[in-house]
């Protein structure tokens, strides 16, 4: 059986899908008292995105990641 790794669309290198220049934008998101206060910031992640709820807003982000079906290394690539 393959190693998962060499599957196809799995990514081309592990990593945990966060940048350098994205660090400090998902600190700022999960930290309720940047959304006013709330009691808790509630942090979904998938594949290729980091998405933030806080009370009735919703605030999603994309991973600096580089998969076979989406390459998004850097920041500004995946704007």
């Amino acid at each position: 059986m393959p190693d998962a790794a060499t599957l196809p669309g799995r990514p081309h290198q592990a990593d945990s899908g966060v940048g350098p220049d994205q660090q400090a934008v998902i600190d700022f998101l999960a930290d309720p008292a940047t959304h006013g206060g709330m009691e808790c910031v509630e942090r979904l992640e998938t594949h290729g995105n980091v998405v933030f709820l806080a009370g009735t807003e919703a605030f999603k982000i994309k991973r600096a990641v580089r998969f076979d079906y989406m390459d998004f290394p850097h920041l500004r690539s995946a704007a």
